[in-house]
């Protein structure tokens, strides 16, 4: 049965499925964002759509190399989403 306190549970699962799945890109990015600014302020070129496409390259790869298991997770939580939704009829 779906109480108050399986429910918190539940989105409490799902909010920290949502900071596993972006954690990867968003520190990727940073770490991107970063180098490619420390060497646009030695090299004094400041070209915005340079870091834009360095960092648009990187998190796709690391959306394809991480693909697999953010599938697993994703597939994981909607079973245990329709196994509760099943028991509540």
């Amino acid at each position: 049965m779906l109480d108050s306190e399986n429910l918190v549970r539940f989105v409490t699962e799902a909010l920290m499925i949502t900071t596993k799945l972006s954690l990867p890109s968003i520190l990727v990015a940073a770490g991107v964002g970063t180098c490619v600014a420390i060497i646009q302020a030695i090299t004094q070129i400041q070209e915005q759509t340079l870091a834009f496409a360095i960092k648009l390259i990187a998190i796709g790869l690391v959306v394809l190399l991480s693909m697999n298991s953010m599938t697993g997770l994703i597939y994981a939580y909607t079973v245990r989403g329709f196994e509760i939704i099943a028991t509540l009829g």
